[in-house]
């Protein structure tokens, strides 16, 4: 959680406080995180892929997310909702968003 305007930079800020609560998805069995600024201002959220995908795994359907395993010998199968991230908003009439793709192995769906 970073201060509303410094995630696109080198060096965000930290959110000074901010409470989180897991909440249930939409999905049976799975849940979600909610953020939410202490001072009900406005906020930043960083996200960074963790794992390189193969491309046949990327999910076709945000609401169709399944476990998928490639046809490829180093392939493992990946849990396509594990490797997403969405945001829901509340109350809101704008937002920036804001995201850099360092290789053309993945998409934006």
């Amino acid at each position: 959680m970073f201060e509303y305007g410094t995630t696109t930079g080198n060096s965000p800020v930290p959110l000074a406080s901010f409470s989180t609560e897991s909440i249930p998805a939409g999905i049976p069995g799975r849940t979600s995180r909610r953020y939410t600024s202490s001072s009900g201002g406005m906020f930043g959220i960083k996200a960074t892929s963790r794992m390189f995908g193969h491309g046949c795994d990327n999910p076709t359907d945000p609401n169709n997310l399944s476990n998928v395993t490639c046809p490829d010998e180093t392939a493992v199968p990946v849990d396509q909702a594990k490797r997403c991230f969405m945001a829901e908003f509340s109350n809101v009439s704008q937002f920036e968003i804001g995201f850099r793709i360092i290789t053309c192995s993945r998409s934006a769906l």
